[in-house]
């Protein structure tokens, strides 16, 4: 359920106020889930736990936060 997950990701936020995505930005620090899948530069836990995502991966999901992470 893409639209389910994004509305997910778009409503969450970390204990700290920051939200996992914010798709009123297009600057990917505004949104958690981009240090949070980048095990070279982490901030908390990693995901997937321990070796986070392909640098391909991580690089499409910064793009797609750069873009103001769309539901699409």
């Amino acid at each position: 359920d893409p639209n389910g997950m994004w509305i997910e990701f778009a409503s969450f936020k970390l204990s700290n106020g920051t939200p996992y995505i914010n798709p009123c930005s297009t600057d990917p620090t505004q949104s958690s889930i981009a240090c949070n899948v980048n095990a070279t530069a982490p901030c908390g836990s990693v995901m997937p736990p321990g070796t986070g995502l392909p640098a391909n991966v991580v690089a499409d999901i910064e793009t797609w936060l750069q873009c103001g992470a769309p539901n699409n």
